[in-house]
C-alpha cells in the first residue's frame, strides 16, 4: 500500500470508528430520552462545570443559534438550570440539574460497561499504542 492509499485508509478507519461510537452513543442515550446532541451539551457541562453559553459553543464548535435553543429546551425539560452571575447580572451560566447529574453518572457507568469488553481484548502495550496514535491524530487535527 502506497502512502496516499495509507492516508485514505486512515481517513476511512477514523470515519468507521466515529460511526461506531455515534451509533453506540445514540443507543446509550435512548434510556434517557435525549438526543446525542443534547448529550454532548450535558457531557460538556458535566466535564467543565457551570459555563456560559458562548464557552459551550466554542468547546463544541457550534454557533449560538444552534446551542442556545437546545439549552433552553434542556432547561424546560429540567436537565439544565440557568444562573445569573452575582457580580455581573449580564452574565448567565448554565449548569446541570440534579436530574441530569444522575443521568450523567448513569451514562458514564454505561459507557464504562460498554467499552470495558473492547479494551479488555487489548494488551497494555496495544492500549498504549492506541492512546499514542489517537493523541497524535488529535494534535495534528487541532
Amino acid at each position: 500500500m502506497n502512502e496516499i492509499e495509507k492516508r485514505m485508509e486512515i481517513v476511512t478507519m477514523v470515519k468507521d470508528l466515529a460511526d461506531v461510537f455515534e451509533k453506540s452513543k445514540s443507543n446509550l442515550c435512548e434510556p434517557y430520552n435525549i438526543s446525542t446532541v443534547q448529550l454532548n451539551v450535558l457531557f460538556d457541562i458535566f466535564i467543565n462545570g457551570k459555563s456560559k453559553v458562548t464557552d459551550i459553543c466554542e468547546r463544541l464548535n457550534k454557533n449560538t443559534n444552534t446551542i442556545s435553543p437546545l439549552i433552553n429546551r434542556l432547561c424546560t425539560l429540567g436537565y439544565l438550570k440557568k444562573q445569573k452571575d452575582l457580580n455581573d447580572k449580564r452574565l448567565t451560566y448554565v449548569l446541570l440539574s440534579k436530574k441530569s447529574e444522575n443521568i450523567m453518572e448513569n451514562y458514564m457507568h454505561d459507557v464504562n460497561t460498554y467499552t470495558y469488553p473492547m479494551f479488555e481484548q487489548l494488551s497494555n502495550k496495544e492500549i498504549e499504542e492506541v492512546y499514542h496514535a489517537l493523541s497524535v491524530l488529535i494534535r495534528v487535527t487541532n
